[in-house]
């Protein structure tokens, strides 16, 4: 999951989400995720911010003593520039890897030709595929 979204505050009473808007936006980057319903079912947490794509944003246990997030607040324009171009490069270089896979195995009576093309291919895979970026 990766972008900005849309997120709103459920209690406004607590100091620590005093200077939110009711609804505001937040960055979140991972390849995890915990279930806001398992989160809403530990009483101890508090959920202070929550967005219905990405669930849980923000909570607190221990009456603020412990402070739970699961965006990037601290992201930048800047950063989340990066953020994006690392993973469309990652995404481009993964999606080359499957198609000469597809290509390397698939079989054909026209041996010649896909000897031809598999060249091909694999040229331009070394153009587009940068291989110090693993996947």
């Amino acid at each position: 999951m990766f972008g900005l979204f849309w997120h709103r505050v459920l209690n406004r009473k607590i100091p620590l989400v005093r200077g939110f808007d009711d609804v505001f936006l937040a960055p979140h980057s991972r390849h995890t995720e915990v279930s806001i319903d398992d989160i809403r079912a530990t009483k101890e947490i508090t959920i202070l911010a929550e967005s219905d794509e990405a669930g849980f944003f923000l909570g607190m246990a221990d009456g603020g003593r412990k402070i739970f997030i699961m965006g990037h607040p601290e992201y930048d324009r800047v950063t989340l520039d990066g953020e994006y171009k690392r993973i469309l490069e990652k995404e481009w270089i993964s999606r080359c890897r499957k198609i000469i896979m597809k290509i390397t195995t698939a079989k054909t009576n026209r041996a010649s030709v896909e000897s031809t093309c598999k060249q091909s291919v694999y040229k331009l895979a070394e153009l587009l595929c940068i291989p110090e970026h693993p996947v």
